[in-house]
């Protein structure tokens, strides 16, 4: 375990990574703060999650105080001239009303950000306590203490059921925030904290997959590590927890979770990869279970709004790899997520239900991935907004069946709900069968796909009853199509079906996570099948 008091952080910095890293932290502050003041945060930008639904202006806003509390955590172990910015910024983050953004104030006087943030303070006057000033850390002490602690004190929280990512990382927050800061309380919350963070387990199946995706299962379970670790330092308890039989699944998905150079599996709102920052815990999670999770050793040198700083100078002395392709199926029976990786190329695709966590209507939406990129895509998260989190998220191009390689019935889209959910007929080492009938509204329809994932390419075979008009079989993908003698060409992969269909190409403009624009291609070949009441279709991606 990594000891947090500030001669060993110093002597991290001194290092030749370490030195390296301080120099990049360096160079970023002198361009982006040195003589920036700190921005207040406006009620203008908070107030506009309420009229208009963005929540973006305002976070960056925010999230941009934690980076730079992040940046500063590490300069000022390696030099006492950044001191007085750190406690600058700290003063800061202490002044803001709360800590808990407007998206998030239907949960409570604490969501996960406000958890976050008394965290990274107390992290901060736990390990600077001889270099901060009195009244600084003072202000930490009363910050906390009336934010967080008093209040988690007297209130209960949705969150404390929610079986997400929230419990993990409001109990890891409000929990090293006790520990660092008020470790004479801990004893009163103790089983609370541990009850809510042990219960983040239920927010995964029985094998330890993630519905809400990879970076949210960065996200979860890294802070679960990220409390445990810090837990067995400061109280000197082992966490028998950490050696159980589903905490080793939880960490197997983190691993079969790469699935080819810089794309990690895809579904949900977890998205692809990078959407969220994730270097920091990922280090933490290698390190407290000795893996390699392929992180990209460059990542580690990005400032993150996660002001978790000194956890990056103890993850440094790592090697870090990306994962060598090799073949193997993966599947999850519980969530139905099939995985295969044949050497060439990797496929992927879900059943499940559509009442997931950060659930998308994708029942039977499929990945095609090779060479570093997904050819056949799920595109991922879109951006959050109001509507993002309400009864119109279907509505949106992100969440909807539209931008997933799922078929079109009589031009009905998947329906969102529990009882929505994918059958599996049959699966074995190289393809799998999913009923994807129950997704659509009307009863009467059947579709039926089987998968086949061959040495030489993918196979789709789709057989379809009760179509009243037409089907339209939809593929998304992230590359440009191009028809060249009557060929879809997605690069250098050549999309062909069996009953000689034109498809239609069409771009789609959406916006992601944090605003930024994103593109996407659909291919879709229309089919009537009027009074037909057994049709098979067959694609082949080669």
């Amino acid at each position: 375990m990594y000891g947090y008091d500030y001669e060993k952080l110093k002597s991290f910095t001194q290092t030749e990574k370490g030195r390296a890293y301080v120099k990049c932290l360096q160079d970023f502050y002198n361009e982006n703060y040195a003589n920036a003041p700190i921005l207040a945060l406006n009620y203008s930008y908070a107030k506009l999650f309420h009229i208009n639904g963005d929540r973006v202006k305002f976070q960056n806003m925010y999230f941009d105080r934690r980076r730079r509390l992040m940046v500063l955590q590490v300069l000022a172990v390696a030099d006492d001239k950044y001191i007085e910015p750190l406690e600058e910024i700290i003063s800061a983050i202490c002044d803001e009303y709360t800590w808990v953004v407007p998206a998030h104030t239907h949960m409570g006087a604490i969501d996960l950000f406000s958890a976050e943030t008394a965290m990274y303070l107390a992290e901060t006057a736990y390990v600077m306590k001889d270099k901060l000033s009195k009244d600084i850390l003072d202000r930490i002490y009363h910050s906390t203490e009336n934010k967080i602690v008093k209040i988690y004190e007297n209130e209960s929280f949705a969150w404390e059921k929610l079986m997400n990512n929230w419990m993990s990382v409001c109990g890891c927050g409000i929990g090293l925030t006790y520990l660092y800061l008020f470790p004479e309380r801990f004893t009163l919350v103790k089983a609370r904290i541990l009850n809510t963070i042990n219960c983040y387990r239920s927010a995964l199946d029985k094998e330890g997959y993630c519905n809400e995706g990879y970076s949210y299962w960065v996200y979860g379970f890294g802070f679960f590590c990220l409390f445990y670790e810090i837990y067995e330092q400061l109280t000197g308890e082992k966490a028998e927890i950490l050696e159980s039989e589903i905490v080793k699944k939880t960490l197997q998905y983190g691993q079969n979770a790469v699935l080819d150079g810089a794309v990690f599996l895809p579904f949900s709102d977890g998205g692809s990869k990078g959407e969220h920052d994730e270097a920091i815990l990922l280090t933490t999670i290698e390190r407290m279970f000795d893996v390699n999770l392929y992180l990209n050793e460059a990542e580690l040198f990005m400032p993150s709004s996660q002001a978790l700083g000194y956890r990056v100078l103890a993850g440094l002395d790592r090697s870090h790899s990306l994962k060598e392709s090799k073949k193997e199926t993966i599947y999850y029976k519980e969530s139905q997520v099939f995985i295969r990786q044949n050497g060439n190329y990797v496929f992927t695709v879900k059943g499940g239900h559509n009442e997931e966590s950060h659930n998308h209507n994708d029942i039977g939406a499929f990945s095609i991935i090779r060479g570093g990129k997904q050819y056949i895509a799920d595109i991922g998260v879109g951006e959050y907004t109001k509507q993002y989190f309400s009864e119109g998220r279907y509505e949106l191009f992100p969440c909807s069946s539209l931008s997933h390689s799922v078929p079109i019935v009589d031009g009905q889209l998947q329906c969102n709900g529990r009882s929505r959910r994918g059958e599996i007929i049959k699966q074995d080492e190289k393809s799998i069968v999913i009923d994807l009938s129950k997704a659509y509204a009307e009863e009467t329809v059947k579709v039926q796909a089987e998968y086949c994932a061959e040495e030489n390419g993918v196979t789709v075979n789709y057989s379809c009853e009760g179509i009243k008009d037409k089907i339209v079989f939809r593929f998304i993908s992230f590359i440009a199509p191009e028809i060249i003698d009557g060929d879809v060409f997605i690069a250098d992969m050549v999309l062909a079906n069996d009953v000689n269909l034109s498809p239609k190409i069409e771009k789609h403009d959406y916006a992601k996570y944090l605003g930024e624009p994103g593109v996407a291609y659909s291919v879709d070949y229309e089919l009537e099948v009027i009074g037909k009441t057994n049709a098979g279709f067959s694609f082949r991606f080669r």
